[in-house]
């Protein structure tokens, strides 16, 4: 095609592809239209949260008590997760009830208490349970155990100022 410009060529070429011109003409459109892109973004994470494999709830249920924990994280070096309990005998007994659940051939190396300080008024607990799978492979867990640890000590240690602390902590968050 000797006579033909490139003007020309690239035409021809868009017309005789025209899936390829569709989804170019999409892509501008949504690129250069602020309000398109961010429903476009907003659809994708809907559908992100449908088709997202979920790690199932573990409930556990004892002496009248409901212990439920909240992946806040998972990796492959660690796993930050929240126990949901009210005193500190079940909350550590359904730590290790979660692990023998999600890691059932792995062996506990070690556990350890930390605390991190959020701000001036409140302070996170942690027990970390370092974990070694069957490949000889080591992995942290974390569980925020801030439920039924807190500055004062544990719920074993003096129950009524424990549920005194809770119901402060109750108000004090409305």
């Amino acid at each position: 095609m000797e006579g033909t410009t490139k003007y020309d060529q690239l035409v021809n070429l868009f017309l005789d592809n025209w899936v390829v011109s569709v989804i170019i003409l999409i892509a501008v459109i949504v690129a250069f239209i602020p309000s398109l892109r961010d429903g476009v973004f907003h659809i994708l994470k809907l559908f992100q949260l449908i088709f997202k494999r979920r790690i199932k709830d573990f409930v556990i249920e004892h002496q009248g008590e409901t212990i439920t924990f909240e992946y806040k994280t998972k990796s492959s070096l660690f796993d930050i997760v929240k126990i949901n309990a009210t005193t500190h005998h079940l909350g550590v007994s359904a730590e290790y009830l979660w692990v023998n659940r999600y890691y059932p051939n792995s062996k506990t190396i070690s556990q350890s208490l930390s605390k991190i300080e959020v701000d001036e008024n409140h302070s996170l607990h942690f027990d970390t349970i370092l974990l070694e799978n069957e490949e000889g492979q080591e992995k942290r867990i974390y569980f925020d155990i801030s439920d039924f640890f807190n500055d004062g000590g544990t719920t074993s240690s003096n129950l009524d100022e424990f549920a005194r602390t809770r119901i402060k902590e109750l108000f004090v968050k409305k």
